[in-house]
């Protein structure tokens, strides 16, 4: 199966406000970064993640999605670690869950499941 924008959408509906060009272009650029020779039967998924990861990334990912400024989507939040009443401070600790060496793709919930399956494929060199 190939990723298509409305096998994306159905799978990921919480990008349904993100305009279908933004959508297929990632599309097409996570195509190209994964070999599906390497990904096997994960290649799908991993495409998937990879461009939700960069869709939330995109710099107007909460005003696209409609969040009213708040949070963009998969961005994690974290669980709070400390609160005050006066005068009103809060801690959010959002290492929970980073996995080691996960650079950027520990950015966003998307990232993290992209980078799991890539810890399991084993996308290390290839010999020639």
């Amino acid at each position: 199966m190939t990723v298509t924008l409305a096998s994306f959408r159905a799978a990921f509906p919480e990008f349904a406000a993100y305009p279908d060009t933004a959508v297929t272009y990632n599309l097409g650029l996570a195509s190209r970064l994964l070999s599906p020779a390497r990904w096997g039967e994960l290649y799908d998924d991993g495409v998937q993640f990879v461009t939700a990861h960069n869709l939330a990334l995109s710099p107007n990912s909460a005003t696209v999605a409609g969040s009213g400024g708040g949070a963009a989507i998969g961005v994690p939040t974290g669980i709070v670690s400390a609160k005050s009443v006066g005068p009103i401070s809060k801690t959010i600790d959002t290492s929970i869950g980073l996995e080691d060496g996960a650079g950027l793709y520990g950015a966003t919930s998307y990232g993290r499941r992209y980078y799991q399956l890539l810890t399991l494929i084993g996308a290390g060199g290839i010999q020639l």
